[in-house]
């Protein structure tokens, strides 16, 4: 099964979906993290993220796909950290259980 078929059959489960990302808000994405790979991409075209852990009754998923905008700020706090810290590459938090986990 490819991304794809994945997002299609996730879609006829989950309903709490953003609209797809902007050109220009993938744009912007890419500037504030640098390159993404063509999954996260795809991911983004589909819906730009959700603003809650995606839901269907009782059935939560464990993490949640970050809107662009948040993904922008929540880097802009990461950058101010790496400053201070040794690091061995470039990090990006695009993902989010809502518990800082």
């Amino acid at each position: 099964m490819n991304l794809r078929e994945i997002i299609k059959e996730f879609r006829t489960e989950f309903a709490n979906l953003n609209m797809p990302a902007s050109t220009e808000d993938l744009r912007d994405l890419e500037h504030a993290i640098g390159g993404l790979p063509d999954q996260v991409l795809i991911l983004y075209r589909d819906h730009n993220g959700s603003a809650q852990l995606p839901q269907v009754r009782d059935r939560k998923l464990a993490a949640r796909l970050m809107p662009i905008e948040e993904v922008i700020t929540t880097q802009a706090a990461l950058n101010r950290l790496r400053d201070s810290l040794p690091t061995i590459g470039a990090l990006a938090w695009l993902w989010s259980d809502d518990n800082s986990n």
